[in-house]
């Protein structure tokens, strides 16, 4: 049993290590280079070796599962020919690899190995096999460089950040201090100052202050009663993006003033949306040259509508269980990833989004756990 046990967390281990830096580097400028990109499809392909060591001689498979589980991968990799992403064949795996694993393991090996990889990444810019520097930015009359320290841009290393942080608190949910978040405040105003990403600032600010007030408020009789329409968020925030993306063109001037608040991102979602039009599974979009900066368009062009509605499951399935189980830190978590998504695509993306995590857990880890014990008793 121990020599069990220990070649299962190793298996873990290596498939969050993989899947990690995979992730990671898909957002640095690692994927500019046809090497890098390799790299990047070989940490895929370990991560779903181990993933496969892990089921085939760790774990035992019914064969319902077992059959499920081909159809799916069978659809991810067709996901694969027609996107050329790993989108879904991502998503099925973060959700499988829960699969008799504690939630705590499974937010702790992927926060510790982006976090790895987050400092690989910096490190290269520091040695010079990445740039560091983006360009200079004038704020307040106030000159300042903005950097990226070998990301594409400096919002995909802010979301990166954004993902070990919420990673950190649900983690540490048991035993939260409320000491991390006035060091979560300091480094949101740190990370703002080097990567110049105000999406990460306003909402990782949001995050730490609505965190400090819910763990009051969620003592007062009647209050979750308040947050219940929440579950239906990310649903909303869909159905919202896809309706201005079409529509924007007829929504009216001030529809273009926010546009320029917003630096052309709802005339940018509305030209890709149109130009390239919406698919089950998505369609390739190697050629665009615009980043799309909206995560619920970003599912839905990239890897189509089946996609978008998988998510939408899953934010919907993880905000119900937590609104019923008085979980307000995986409530709040689950509220400003769906905030985040209005103007960045990244944090929903592979290992970043930790949502994907606690939905394998309690799909896999928690309900075969009962199962389990039901058949002991």
């Amino acid at each position: 049993m121990t020599m069990k046990f220990k070649l299962q967390n190793f298996s873990l281990l290596l498939f969050f290590f993989f899947m990690s830096f995979a992730s990671v580097l898909g957002f640095s400028q690692f994927n500019e280079a046809g090497l890098g990109r390799n790299v990047i499809r070989l940490f895929v392909l370990l991560a779903t070796v181990f993933l496969m060591i892990d089921y085939i001689i760790l774990r035992k498979i019914k064969l319902s599962s077992l059959l499920f589980i081909t159809v799916a991968f069978a659809l991810a990799m067709v996901s694969v020919a027609i996107t050329k992403g790993f989108g879904l064949l991502i998503l099925l795996q973060l959700v499988m690899i829960a699969k008799d694993t504690s939630m705590k393991s499974l937010l702790k090996y992927n926060t510790v190995t982006l976090l790895i990889a987050f400092l690989f990444v910096v490190f290269t810019s520091l040695v010079g096999i990445t740039d560091a520097s983006f360009h200079d930015v004038i704020k307040n009359e106030v000159s300042f460089t903005v950097y990226r320290y070998g990301f594409g841009n400096p919002n995909a290393a802010a979301a990166v950040l954004f993902a070990i942080i919420t990673g950190f608190n649900l983690w540490q949910r048991d035993h939260f201090s409320k000491k991390y978040l006035i060091v979560e405040l300091l480094l949101a105003v740190f990370v703002y100052r080097v990567f110049g990403s105000r999406t990460f600032a306003a909402t990782t600010i949001g995050y730490v202050i609505s965190i400090f007030f819910i763990s009051y408020l969620a003592r007062i009789k009647g209050f979750w009663r308040l947050l219940w329409p929440l579950q239906y968020f990310f649903l909303a925030a869909s159905l919202a993006m896809l309706y201005i993306a079409l529509n924007y063109s007829i929504l009216g001037t001030s529809w273009y003033d926010l546009d320029i608040v917003l630096s052309g991102r709802l005339s940018t979602w509305n030209m890709i949306v149109n130009y390239y039009g919406i698919h089950l599974l998505g369609t390739d979009m190697s050629t665009l040259d615009l980043g799309l900066d909206n995560g619920y368009l970003y599912l839905l062009m990239y890897t189509g509508v089946l996609s978008l509605i998988i998510y939408n499951i899953i934010f919907y399935f993880v905000g119900k269980s937590a609104w019923r189980r008085r979980e307000w830190m995986i409530f709040v978590t689950i509220l400003f990833y769906s905030i985040y998504a209005f103007f960045e695509s990244i944090p929903l993306l592979g290992s970043l989004c930790n949502i994907l995590l606690i939905f394998g857990y309690l799909v896999l880890g928690e309900r075969q756990k009962s199962t389990a014990q039901i058949e002991r008793n």
